[in-house]
């Protein structure tokens, strides 16, 4: 048995019990804390967004390599540079429209986490003045 003193305690639920001289901490009610759960998960990059990043990967990479082969191949060979520069507008293409997707799935996660970090300020305890 320890001889320390207890400290003293508020049962705030039957969940919830705060010690004082603790570290501070905020109490926020359970349906609040769901609530904030729900909002962070929805602030996760998902759905499509992956792949569309995938899809720049690769028109990037396709574009490259056939400059790359346009830029060693001879003059002689004109068939070959021309089925080249058939594949970096493809490789362009691709490019441009993976990113373009890619961007229209992020939009709005800046202003969501924005929105989300707001409503925790404000359950957070005011610092004592004086």
């Amino acid at each position: 048995m320890s001889m320390e003193p207890l400290q003293e305690q508020a049962c705030v639920t039957q969940r919830v019990v705060v010690s004082q001289g603790q570290e501070p901490g905020v109490v926020i009610a359970m349906r609040d804390y769901d609530r904030f759960i729900e909002r962070l998960d929805g602030c996760k990059p998902g759905g499509w967004a992956d792949l569309w990043l995938a899809g720049v990967g690769v028109g990037a990479a396709l574009a490259t390599a056939a400059l790359v082969g346009v830029l060693t191949l001879p003059v002689t060979l004109s068939g070959a540079r021309d089925v080249l520069w058939a594949l970096i507008a493809a490789g362009a293409v691709i490019l441009g429209l993976c990113l373009f997707g890619y961007l229209t799935q992020r939009r709005d996660h800046g202003r969501e986490i924005a929105e989300l970090k707001k409503d925790l300020e404000i359950r957070k305890p005011k610092a004592p003045t004086g």
